[in-house]
């Protein structure tokens, strides 16, 4: 069995330590000026209100752009993009138009898709070994994505390069310097894709469906929009992709006999895969949400105005909602978590990443046994992503499940 970190006991853990806010009742930051939800139950409470909106951080970049004279349109138009920081009444038909977008992704995104790029990349990986993060994880999901929306092999490896960056512009607190350098990645991922939709527009790899879409009476999609729509589901699905994928790496080979015992069984994998989702999830906690109304959270009503804060670890460690849950349980039963979301804004590529990291995991199993050796693992030092930049895997001489080592 295997414990958080942050836990008085005196069970192992193969977790990197980090701050986890405490499960609390609602409570108030004076320096941060949020209230923080950290219990699992209120945390669903705030992401299904419909009286708690996304913080207009589009807003925010464009204010300072105008402050500063400074041109942030492009960051500020892909976040505008972003469903979970979209507000009603724009939100819902984006939404219906990336379902669309999804029924036709799953019909590409296959398993022999998927697989066929997991296994290129680690036969090439399999060769010497080393940071399997650079050479499979990073690679993968990127390239997969790609192949499913008909992008070049040149924005693909873009997307790869600059997806993290991009995402930081939903950062409220960012200053003019971070905007300018993410304005410039911003430009050039999005002029990428948009030629990339023009060039395969009409032909057998153009999305089927996606242009023209009809109008519904509420929002009809056009090129330019659909090009901004599809940076961002780009950028989320490979970030999300490779956190999951690396964890998920990280606690087969951590211990041992926990690679032997996931490898051919794809029950047991599923149930892995939901387990690293509820005790490493990708995002820490999510986008800031305002009230638009007084809402009662337990014995605290936050006032209009109020800005809250989910902190997704901390719910998923409350112990009203999973039981043991400190401790790290490869075989526990599947629950829900928020590692996707919750409410309106439920990310709705979730079953496509449950999916695309199973597949990659298994790809990179079948291929062992590996043995981790140092330099001992990185993790991303940062308060709202949770991935690991370095995991060196090495070929296994001895059987699966080998002790971990340090060179």
């Amino acid at each position: 069995m295997l414990s958080s970190p942050d836990r008085d006991d005196a069970r192992p853990s193969i977790w990197p330590p980090r701050d986890i806010v405490p499960v609390a009742p609602v409570s108030w930051s004076p320096s941060a000026q949020v209230w923080i939800v950290s219990r699992y139950a209120e945390a669903m409470q705030v992401l299904r209100s419909p009286d708690v909106v996304p913080l207009d951080v589009a807003g925010r970049i464009e204010e300072l752009a105008r402050r500063s004279g400074r041109d942030f349109s492009t960051v500020a138009r892909l976040v505008r993009s972003v469903p979970p920081m979209m507000r009603a009444p724009h939100h819902q038909p984006v939404r219906d138009w990336l379902r669309r977008l999804h029924v036709a992704l799953d019909t590409r995104m296959t398993e022999g898709l998927v697989r066929s790029a997991a296994v290129e990349a680690v036969e090439a990986f399999g060769r010497v070994g080393g940071d399997v993060i650079a050479g499979v994880v990073d690679r993968v999901p990127a390239r997969v994505i790609g192949q499913v929306l008909g992008l070049s092999p040149a924005t693909t490896e873009l997307l790869q390069r600059r997806r993290f960056d991009v995402l930081k512009a939903c950062t409220p607190s960012l200053g003019l310097a971070d905007y300018a350098e993410l304005e410039d990645a911003a430009v050039a991922l999005r002029q990428r894709v948009f030629e990339d939709l023009l060039r395969v527009r009409g032909t057998a790899a153009a999305i089927p469906g996606l242009f023209p879409v009809p109008d519904d009476g509420a929002l009809s999609i056009d090129i330019d929009q659909a090009a901004d729509y599809l940076v961002f589901f780009a950028l989320s699905a490979t970030e999300t992709l490779t956190s999951l994928i690396g964890s998920a790496l990280f606690a087969a080979h951590a211990v041992a006999g926990t690679a032997d015992d996931l490898l051919g069984r794809p029950g047991r994998q599923k149930r892995f895969i939901e387990e690293v989702l509820r005790y490493a999830p990708p995002l820490r906690r999510l986008t800031a949400r305002r009230t638009l109304s007084p809402l009662v959270l337990g014995s605290s009503t936050l006032p209009s105005g109020a800005i809250a804060l989910v902190e997704v670890e901390a719910a998923h460690r409350d112990p009203e909602a999973y039981d043991d849950p400190d401790a790290f349980r490869p075989d526990r039963p599947a629950q829900p978590t928020l590692a996707f979301g919750g409410g309106v804004h439920t990310c709705l590529g979730a079953k496509l990443a449950r999916f695309e990291g199973r597949i990659v995991l298994e790809a990179v199993l079948e291929r062992g046994p590996w043995r981790m050796v140092g330099p001992a693992p990185v993790w991303l030092d940062h308060p709202v992503t949770l991935r690991l930049d370095r995991l060196m895997l090495r070929p296994a001489r001895a059987g699966r499940g080998g002790p971990v080592t340090q060179a």
